[in-house]
């Protein structure tokens, strides 16, 4: 049989891997659309009711539980009737509706119970968009994945096959079949999530209103309930996506009698120690269960496999890897597997020249120093750093734009003045240096977001990283390395303290690095300096 060397079935399925990871990334793009329609629709229904609350002059959780009167009553069961056609139309689960044709024959309402029906009644609508959408996707991933795995193959194999069209009821059964070991499917999945969402909005919303909170307030913490849902839509797509990539192979390993496969993981710092310690390992395909001997094997997974036939003539042949900094490919020996290559590539690195670069604080799209202007202000004692850094943070707490400040070991003073939403640090030593910015008003009362987080894990020889808004001082030192935290990982574990009056998701996300042991951190109100 003549066939290709092993070189060749690492880039290839890489390249299939990564359209496969693409295309899901494509389709989240437009889950994100109908999150943010359905966020946008539940804030213009609690800005009506609050609204109505506030005319009542009872803007309370008492005032809340009051039943509507009877022209909102009328309005209130024609917008029920409307929702149930929606859900006709677009085949929302029966249980709801019957909860809406309940709800249509009651004579009393509250105004509170209103409120949570018409939310839900989002959700509904939303989760049911989301798993036909999602259906749809799985079906095409496999297809396109199953038959793009056998025209390889035979390319590389020199031998062609006549493939038989895909049976889309067997596509439709294999994407119904639980994979993982909760026994859930894609489906049962969304459903849980919609549960959860809908469980989080009605409480965030009874909070609200016991709290008193003022309208705005409701509709942000509304907004980060939706957002939290949004992130779980996410790791669902590219889990389910990359779980149907992996039985799209399989099958096609199978029909097309390949024996064995190899388990191939991404190269590069963000590898799972599960996807290090199964990188190279080679299987009978009798013996292939995904999350056991196969991918997925986590959320999130992003090794793939690839055929493996015995070939002797491997000196010489390469396989691909990713710089971290530049996002390029390049490539290392074929046999060399991740322990040896993190070991190279990330614990011993090849020092290489690279052109300087800048490091970017903040949320704008900049990247170059040409945009931030750079001002040497002179030099303070050393011993007197920190007192120096509270009266630089005082000066750029209230500007409109982003502004840095960074004082090195030595005690030298340089000032960035940046843009709205973003400035640039650079040519300055930052080892051991105090670093402080500011985040203007039109950024929110936030955090350290995940820029920040970028920032700092890149420059954990910092002697300390701080920022200033309107209302707080953050101030955060490392203490262990960072390099495999995910910030989305810390930021998601956030949302446990979702029900703390003051609760605000970049904090909570800093919070959660604390108590993992990496950082120390406080946020300190600006007018009492007292620790939250």
């Amino acid at each position: 049989m003549a066939r290709q060397n092993s070189a060749y079935w690492q880039k290839r399925m890489e390249a299939l891997e990564d359209k496969q990871y693409q295309n899901g990334a494509e389709y989240y793009k437009d889950v994100q659309k109908q999150f943010r329609e359905a966020s946008n629709n539940v804030q213009v229904d609690i800005e009506r009711w609050y609204q109505r609350l506030a005319d009542n002059n009872n803007l309370s959780y008492a005032g809340a539980k009051k039943l509507l009167k009877k022209d909102e009553l009328d309005e209130f069961h024609w917008s029920v009737e409307q929702y149930i056609k929606a859900g006709e139309e677009n085949a929302v689960d029966q249980r709801w509706l019957k909860e809406l044709e309940n709800a249509s024959a009651r004579h009393h309402i509250s105004y509170l119970e209103a409120m949570k029906l018409q939310t839900q009644q989002h959700a509904e609508l939303l989760s049911t968009e989301f798993e036909g959408g999602m259906t749809e996707f799985l079906h095409k991933s496999y297809g396109d994945q199953y038959y793009h795995t056998a025209f390889e193959i035979a390319k590389g194999t020199g031998l062609g096959s006549n493939m038989a069209q895909i049976d889309s009821r067997t596509i439709d059964t294999l994407i119904k079949k639980p994979w993982a070991q909760d026994g859930k499917n894609f489906s049962d999945r969304i459903w849980t999530n919609k549960d959860k969402l809908v469980n989080n909005l009605h409480t965030e919303l009874t909070q609200s209103i016991i709290r008193g909170a003022d309208l705005k307030q409701a509709i942000d913490n509304l907004a980060k309930t939706m957002e939290v849902s949004k992130a779980q839509a996410g790791r669902l797509i590219m889990t389910e996506s990359a779980a149907i990539s992996a039985a799209a192979q399989k099958n096609c390993f199978k029909d097309l009698d390949v024996e064995r496969y190899e388990i191939l993981a991404t190269l590069d710092s963000h590898t799972s120690d599960i996807c290090q310690e199964m990188d190279g390992k080679v299987f009978e395909m009798k013996d292939y269960e995904v999350g056991t001997t196969a991918p997925p094997f986590h959320p999130n997974c992003r090794s793939t496999t690839i055929p493996y036939f015995d070939d002797e003539f491997t000196e010489g042949e390469e396989r691909a890897a990713r710089d971290e900094d530049t996002g390029k490919t390049y490539y290392v020996p074929a046999d060399m597997k991740y322990e040896e290559w993190k070991k190279e590539f990330v614990e011993e690195p090849v020092k290489k020249e690279k052109k300087e670069k800048s490091d970017k604080l903040g949320t704008g799209k900049s990247n170059s120093s040409s945009e931030t202007q750079r001002i040497e202000i002179g030099s303070v004692n050393v011993e007197m750093r920190e007192e120096a850094i509270s009266y630089f943070e005082e000066s750029i707490r209230h500007v409109s734009v982003e502004n840095a400040v960074v004082i090195d070991s030595a005690g030298e003073v340089v000032q960035f003045i940046g843009q709205k939403d973003s400035v640039d640090i650079f040519d300055v030593n930052l080892k051991d240096a105090i670093v402080t910015h500011n985040h203007p008003e039109s950024e929110g009362v936030i955090s350290f977001g995940e820029d920040d987080f970028n920032f700092l894990r890149e420059h954990q020889d910092l002697k300390e990283f701080r920022c200033a808004n309107a209302e707080y001082n953050y101030r955060i030192v490392v203490l262990k390395d960072m390099a495999e935290v995910v910030y989305n990982d810390i930021y998601t574990e956030g949302f446990k303290y979702f029900g703390d009056p003051e609760f605000e998701a970049q904090d909570a996300a800093m919070r959660v690095l604390q108590e993992r042991g990496y950082v120390t951190y406080e946020r300190n109100r600006v007018d009492t300096r007292t620790e939250k």
